[in-house]
């Protein structure tokens, strides 16, 4: 599911991403009070940018897809940042057609609907992503008398759950801000879950509809409830047929799976490194807490990072900033993420998918997660802290053999797409165990990607040589010093090639 705004002609543009309408349902109250927030469609088309957020200086044509990620100075350049949600709701690729109504009141569905055919007893099961780069989606199954059915979650990003739960409402001392049985999903969430086709008559419609959430520093977005799937009752299952899920059913727990999800807490832990006492030290912070701040601008700890290209040496020899974290490989870490703006923020670790533990408002645990679940990206509220644990697990390289996948800088951020490119970013470094240096060198980057595999077991870097004529750098490894001794290469970099091969 995403979002998308699409340009008309050059002073036909809306000026107004929606425009105040009584008649639209919103979850936010009883009249929609419109969205006029800059960028609207008009700035996004008839005042450009690309995609480094530099003005084009030319209107786009019509069916132009506007770009929306500001440059990282837009506030000192321009003083304002742009970004929005789209005015037309994505589903699969495609815009799904309108009901008259309200999800508590659904009225006539849209003569261009294609609804999908479901008997009264079958259960379906979805497999949602958000993909959009700021839209939250509060997602909501209503049948054709408005009565609210309930969505069965049963997996995410880190595969199925071991038990069926039911999300929403007030969970323990959580205030949810969404109703019981409802699925949120924040930018890049993934989520698996299940709804049934309850007793209903041949004909009706249910509709699962996407509504505002209060998500910002102002509480709501200001965006109308739109559907995003609609199902059609075509006839019954016989009772003995009928599909059976409740809260807390055992999916992975069942005994003819038996494949449970394993639990990180009450593991040993290992602290972060203090980057200061390094062999070489460079900057960085030691500390387990880390914080979405908005000072100076969009940034954690008060520092606004940037690991976009730019630098001739690549990614990896962009330098180190004052909130970049340090472990090994094999570490085992709690850390904790705390959320000290008004608005809400999607924590995102690359690299490692992490177990969270509890969420806390100041030194108040409010939810324990008592369910066992790796996730990539989890919501903060405001003036909320995440607690997790997450293990750095090595890997191995392309080759299919190497250790060493785990080792490398590994960014963290915001996942509203402008936050992170605004600064709400930082990494976190994962240095081998036995060393304070990366295994790799940035001389043997390309484009920005590190393409050496780990260098194998007693052999050291030797350089590199375009050895076959390619065009392009062979990384070199050596025994040892002798120039008679065969080296190992690792042939043209430059593509996803990492087979080692001997070179006299």
């Amino acid at each position: 599911m995403g979002d998308i705004a699409v340009c008309k002609a050059v002073g036909k543009n809306d000026k107004e991403t929606y425009p105040a309408n009584p008649d639209l349902p919103w979850s936010g109250g009883p009249a929609f009070p419109g969205h006029s927030a800059f960028p609207t469609p008009q700035d996004l088309c008839e005042t450009p940018i690309d995609r480094e957020g530099q003005p084009i200086g030319n209107p786009l044509r019509a069916r132009a897809v506007p770009n929306i990620q500001p440059a990282w100075d837009c506030g000192a350049r321009t003083g304002a940042c742009r970004t929005n949600e789209g005015q037309i709701v994505l589903t699969n690729g495609r815009q799904p057609a309108g009901r008259k109504g309200a999800p508590e009141a659904p009225g006539k569905l849209d003569t261009d609907a294609e609804p999908l055919a479901m008997m009264v007893g079958e259960g379906l099961r979805l497999q949602v992503v958000n993909a959009a780069t700021s839209r939250y989606f509060r997602l909501r199954l209503t049948d054709q008398n408005g009565t609210d059915l309930p969505l069965y979650r049963v997996g995410g990003e880190g595969g199925l759950l071991n038990r069926v739960r039911l999300e929403g409402g007030l969970q323990q001392g959580l205030e949810t801000k969404f109703g019981f049985g409802e699925i949120v999903l924040a930018p890049s969430d993934r989520s698996d879950f299940v709804l049934v086709v309850p007793t209903a008559r041949a004909g009706d419609v249910l509709t699962l509809w996407s509504e505002d959430y209060s998500r910002t520093g102002r509480g709501f977005a200001n965006l109308p409830s739109v559907p995003v799937l609609h199902i059609r009752v075509t006839g019954r299952l016989a009772r003995d047929e009928r599909f059976k899920i409740r809260r807390g059913q055992a999916l992975l727990v069942d005994p003819r799976v038996d494949q449970r999800t394993e639990t990180l807490r009450g593991l040993p832990k290992q602290k972060l490194l203090n980057p200061a006492k390094l062999a070489a030290p460079r900057p960085g912070s030691g500390k387990w807490v880390m914080r979405f701040t908005q000072s100076p601008g969009p940034s954690i700890d008060n520092v606004r990072g940037a690991f976009d290209g730019g630098n001739p040496g690549g990614f990896m020899a962009l330098p180190h900033i004052a909130s970049s974290r340090f472990a090994r490989v094999g570490d085992l870490l709690s850390l904790k993420v705390t959320n000290s703006t008004f608005a809400h923020h999607p924590f995102h670790l690359h690299g490692f998918s992490f177990q969270p533990i509890r969420m806390m408002q100041g030194e108040e645990t409010l939810y324990r997660y008592r369910y066992r679940e790796f996730v990539d990206t989890v919501d903060i509220h405001p003036g909320h802290s995440l607690v997790y644990r997450v293990r750095l697990d090595d890997r191995t390289l392309a080759d299919g053999t190497s250790l060493g996948g785990a080792i490398g800088r590994w960014v963290f951020h915001c996942h509203i797409f402008s936050h992170a490119g605004l600064g709400k970013i930082s990494e976190l470094v994962v240095l081998p165990k036995d060393s304070d240096e990366l295994t790799w060198d940035p001389a043997v980057l390309q484009n920005g990607i590190c393409r050496a595999p780990r260098q194998p077991d007693d052999w050291k870097l030797a350089g590199t040589s375009d050895y076959d004529d390619s065009g392009a750098a062979d990384v070199l490894w050596r025994k040892n010093a002798s120039s008679a001794d065969k080296v190992w290469r690792v042939k043209d970099f430059t593509r996803d090639d990492h087979s080692y091969s001997q070179a006299r």
